[in-house]
């Protein structure tokens, strides 16, 4: 009874920290490009608000300005997201941040490639991967990042790194 009672509160914290870690990313990736721009900006406040844990807002709304200056690496983030669904969001939420300002330049495209690594390492998070890739075939800014990942695995092979 008291084991399955800390399990239960071990995984609440693990996807309170996924939540965590995957805002982190988004806003450390804000970044990369050596600008952050009002769109930018108001794409992450916008959907801190509306997706992010209400616990969180404020702390998050905070770190984006605070980064301005030094900001972090995103990979310092993404690589502690456990959920797999929470891996695949992220790129999708990355892609629409890179989209911002309606381009996505070398070092955008460099955060994607080390994020589409490390969803390969996870075969759960490459089949929900392989399924969101068929819902963005309809949306035109996910159908961009649906040709570049489909380009991104035949180069690096299809599967998880262990296939």
């Amino acid at each position: 009874m008291i084991a399955t009672f800390i399990v239960g509160i071990v995984n609440s914290m693990e996807i309170l920290c996924d939540d965590y870690n995957l805002w982190r990313s988004l806003i450390a990736m804000a970044h990369v490009d050596g600008r952050l721009i009002r769109e930018e900006t108001n794409f992450l406040e916008e959907n801190i608000k509306a997706k992010a844990p209400d616990k969180y807002h404020q702390r998050l709304i905070a770190e984006i300005r605070s980064e301005l200056f030094r900001p972090k690496p995103a990979e310092k983030f993404f690589t502690k997201i456990k959920k797999s669904s929470q891996k695949v969001a992220l790129l999708e939420l990355a892609n629409d941040l890179f989209m911002a300002d309606n381009h996505i330049d070398i070092r955008e495209r460099n955060e994607l490639d080390k994020l589409i690594e490390f969803i390969r390492k996870d075969e759960t998070a490459m089949t929900i991967l392989r399924n969101e890739m068929l819902r963005w075939e309809r949306d035109e800014k996910s159908k961009m990042l649906r040709l570049y990942i489909e380009d991104y695995l035949k180069e690096k092979g299809t599967g998880s790194k262990d296939t």
